[in-house]
């Protein structure tokens, strides 16, 4: 929710900042510090804190200071909105987008298939022979196809309505996932 710069001015606060030895600043990474001094490593029988020779109470304390001066850094309501709001715009349309597609190209094969099920059946039935037209093989199969593409093209109103309707069901599902993360999360902090 941050820019760069202010993940840099946190990550470089010199409030934040505590000198330790290099292997033991290896060893926890990334990791959640108070979480770290009780983890064993490796096949050993002992903790991170024994192991190193760590002061628990030093640790802690910092840790504690940490968590303050982060406290400093975390976005304000206003950063959080802007970056929601972007967020939910871009993913919503991202899978309102998918979720057209698909009811648009849906109904687009539906017909496709129903009209080439159609002249299957009128082949079937009748051979290659329309009426009033050339019974060749290939002029016959020239007029079907392009029939089968006509009744396809009358329904592109109907696609790009499809397109709207899958559109819109994709964007709110977007929107309703979003804000159920959101009470569950907070639902996972209160607890």
């Amino acid at each position: 929710m941050v820019s760069k710069e202010d993940k840099a001015n946190f990550a470089t606060d010199k409030e934040n900042l505590a000198s330790t030895r290099r292997d033991i600043n290896q060893s926890m990474s990334d990791e959640d510090k108070i979480k770290w001094l009780d983890k064993k490593q490796g096949k050993r029988d002992i903790d991170n804190a024994e192991e190193f020779g760590v002061d628990r109470g030093l640790v802690k304390k910092q840790y504690e200071k940490g968590e303050i001066i982060a406290e400093k850094h975390l976005p304000n309501k206003i950063d959080k909105a802007k970056f929601y709001s972007k967020d939910i715009t871009k993913t919503g349309a991202k899978e309102g987008a998918k979720m057209g597609l698909q009811q648009a190209l849906g109904l687009v094969f539906c017909e496709f298939f129903e009209a080439s099920f159609v002249e299957i059946k009128d082949i079937y039935a009748n051979g290659f022979v329309i009426k009033g037209e050339n019974s060749q093989f290939f002029n016959s199969l020239k007029i079907r196809l392009n029939r089968i593409v006509k009744k396809i093209a009358n329904k592109w109103k109907d696609a790009l309505k499809a397109f709207g309707d899958g559109f819109i069901s994709g964007f709110l599902s977007n929107l309703v996932t979003v804000v159920i993360n959101m009470f569950v999360r907070t639902g996972k902090r209160v607890v």
